[in-house]
């Protein structure tokens, strides 16, 4: 007779730390916090820490950084030459907290902060006072950044605001934050998100009426096209009316794209808007907003979609896309387009009506490779031949750097009876 001599448990962690190790080789992730708050949210920032590792990511530094005046041209650029000295193999920088942010001023009238400062670490940009006004040479970003700035919303403590952000985007990794997998937009100027989600799940309403009737739906992406305030706390439909923070709080869209609305993203402001869809919500993980009041340059939204929906299954995460849109529509009416939230999130749980078919996401995933393997092994068992069998993880060639195909050979041998 013979008997399966392999442990389900050793197979799982073994093949969760090949595919870390394969993904995480230039898969380097940097997040850089403002020291008044690290202390009071360090156990969330473990717990985002250990998440990230088991997904492939190497986090190989949480910088505590000494606050210094915001909006300083010179301290934003000491933040900068920190993560240039860093830069071999970084994917992605994710800031946390009131940190410093570099200021362009593109005329007389349009000054806004800009994380492209941040993300162009070969080009070189002009100080003029406290303002960059010229960005000349390389001028193509090399990294992704995202951030999370939350002292400027009113509702709750910093503090409180970043910890829940953590609980959700740690519960959505693990499958515990779902959507209804479509998507939502209100645009009379930009397509529809049918390229994204497919026709059947992809609603597209000019209306305001039913848009309000919509926004607290579930939904995976909400793709709102209307008018900033010059305060950023309000967008203006085409129509007449406003949304404002209270539409904020009730929306349970996941993922939002606000590039459209101009000083949405202005996360310097008190009560920016995009910051009440970030932290005071229970559902939002990301936005992609505007933090200038310019109007963005781009053809089509659809480019940036098809480049979060590059793999097939939503797999690429948002950083990565965001980037490689960024550099095909680099001018500088878009120097103000941010990520607010974490770059390092995909979108396969939206796409993929919350499972992760054709990725890796997590134990319980490999768990179940596994269990079919050893499944199909046992029912070839016999007296006369020793059952085998395999499983295989190919590492694809857009989240990691290379392609690699590991295999894990399952075996059996003879129990003497």
């Amino acid at each position: 007779m013979k008997k399966i001599l392999i442990n389900l448990a050793i197979v799982v962690n073994l093949l969760l730390t090949i595919v870390s190790s394969l993904k995480a080789e230039d898969n380097k992730i940097l997040i850089i916090v403002n020291s008044g708050i690290y202390s009071s949210i360090s156990s969330s920032i473990a717990s985002f820490k250990a998440k990230l590792s088991a997904e492939g990511y190497n986090v190989f530094e949480i910088k505590s950084w000494v606050k210094t005046k915001k909006g300083d041209g010179i301290a934003a650029a000491d933040i900068r030459k920190y993560i240039k000295d860093r830069k071999e193999g970084l994917k992605g920088v994710i800031l946390i907290g009131n940190l410093p942010y570099a200021k362009f001023k593109k005329s007389a009238s349009s000054i806004f902060s800009t994380d492209l400062f941040y993300m162009d670490l070969d080009g070189d940009w002009t100080l003029n006072g406290n303002y960059y006004t010229a960005h000349s040479g390389n001028t193509n970003p090399e990294i992704w950044v995202s951030r999370l700035t939350a002292n400027t919303i009113s509702g709750s403590s910093e503090s409180v605001f970043l910890k829940n952000y953590f609980n959700k985007n740690i519960n959505y990794r693990s499958q515990g934050l779902a959507s209804n997998g479509k998507g939502l937009s209100y645009s009379d100027k930009r397509p529809s998100l049918s390229k994204l989600f497919g026709s059947a799940k992809a609603d597209s309403i000019s209306n305001k009426t039913k848009y309000k009737e919509k926004y607290k739906e579930n939904y995976g992406l909400l793709h709102f096209a209307g008018t900033g305030s010059s305060n950023c706390k309000t967008i203006t439909f085409a129509s007449g009316g406003t949304a404002d923070k209270t539409s904020a709080k009730e929306s349970k869209s996941l993922f939002y794209n606000l590039l459209d609305v101009s000083k949405i993203g202005s996360f310097k402001q008190s009560n920016y808007l995009s910051g009440h869809y970030l932290f005071n919500n229970d559902y939002c993980l990301a936005v992609l907003a505007n933090s200038s009041s310019n109007r963005p340059s781009f053809s089509s939204d659809e480019t940036l979609y098809n480049s979060l929906y590059a793999d097939g299954d939503g797999t690429k995460p948002l950083g990565d896309a965001f980037l490689a849109w960024l550099k095909e529509n680099l001018s500088t009416s878009n120097y103000g387009l941010l990520i607010l939230g974490d770059g390092t999130l995909t979108m396969a749980e939206v796409l993929n009506d919350g499972s992760s078919t054709g990725s890796i996401a997590s134990a319980d995933s490999i768990n179940s490779q596994a269990d079919q393997a050893v499944a199909g092994i046992i029912s070839s068992d016999s007296d006369t031949t020793a059952p085998s069998g395999s499983i295989s993880i190919n590492s694809g060639t857009s989240a990691y750097t290379k392609s690699t195909t590991v295999t894990l050979t399952l075996s059996a041998q003879d129990d003497a009876e």
